[in-house]
C-alpha cells in the first residue's frame, strides 16, 4: 500500500532529524552500509514507537558512523523512548540505558 501524505511527512520529519534528506531519493542499494544503518533507524521511527528493539546497531560501523549512530539512540532514550539493545560492546551502551543483562552461553551471569 502507499504511503499516505501523513506517512510522508512523518519519514521527512525523521529525516531531518538524522540529517539524512540527501538520501530520500535514493534506493537502499545506492546507500554505504552506515548510511543505510541510519536510514532503517530513522524508518523505525516513523510510526513513534514508545519501544526500540536494536540488535547490534553499531555492527559494521566505522567509528564516526557509529558515535553518530549512538548519539541517536541517546537522544531517543532521553526523548522517552524505551530502548532494548543487544550488543556485543559494552562501548555501545548510551548512558541512558541504566539496566544491563550479561549472557553467556545463554544464562545469566549478572544483571
Amino acid at each position: 500500500e502507499p504511503p499516505s501524505p501523513a506517512d510522508r511527512r512523518a519519514a521527512g520529519r525523521w529525516l531531518r532529524t538524522f540529517e539524512l534528506e540527501r538520501f530520500a531519493a535514493r534506493s537502499p542499494r545506492e546507500l554505504s552500509y552506515g548510511q543505510l544503518r541510519r536510514v532503517l533507524l530513522a524508518r523505525a521511527m516513523v510510526n513513534s514507537p514508545r519501544l526500540l528493539l536494536l540488535d547490534e546497531p553499531c555492527a559494521g560501523l566505522d567509528a564516526a558512523t557509529r558515535d553518530e549512530v549512538l548519539a541517536h539512540v541517546e537522544r531517543l532514550a532521553r526523548s522517552g523512548v524505551q530502548v532494548v539493545m543487544a550488543t556485543h560492546h559494552e562501548g555501545d551502551l548510551v548512558p541512558s540505558i541504566n539496566r544491563v543483562l550479561h549472557l553467556k552461553n545463554g544464562r545469566v551471569v549478572a544483571a
